[in-house]
């Protein structure tokens, strides 16, 4: 059997899974399973909107901020720049299910994406939420 290098290995999971068209329910609905890419997630702090992020084909189109309270921009601005940093550096770790032939329930697959990249936006909706700022699909 041959040895693959372990990014190789992953970069081959990763085209295999975008071409798949099978889906379930842990994997976005229609055949591209990245339907994610263009959603506009909102950012809040208890019921005060504090954000709208607008994501075009895996990328950071525009920041709408709509709080008033300079203090809640400005916490959630450097939440944003600290998420982006790592993601431009490393990528954001993400996993999710691929479905198996059967369209049923499949293996476990980890990704790291970057901004442009499939499930970037996924990533970010995952990674931008903590203790204080709570984020959901618009």
């Amino acid at each position: 059997m041959v040895q693959l290098p372990g990014r190789i290995l992953r970069g081959a999971l990763l085209l295999l899974a975008l071409s798949s068209t099978a889906c379930n329910r842990s994997t976005p609905a229609g055949d591209d399973m990245d339907t994610a890419r263009n959603w506009a997630l909102q950012v809040s702090v208890r019921a005060e909107v504090v954000a709208e992020l607008i994501f075009e084909e895996n990328k950071l189109a525009r920041v709408e901020y709509k709080s008033q309270d300079p203090a809640l921009r400005d916490g959630f601005q450097t939440r944003l720049d600290s998420v982006m940093e790592e993601a431009r550096r490393e990528g954001l770790a993400i996993k999710f299910h691929l479905p198996d032939g059967n369209g049923e329930h499949g293996g476990l697959y980890g990704a790291q994406p970057r901004p442009g990249e499939p499930f970037f936006t996924q990533a970010m909706r995952e990674h931008l939420g903590d203790g204080t700022f709570s984020i959901r699909v618009k």
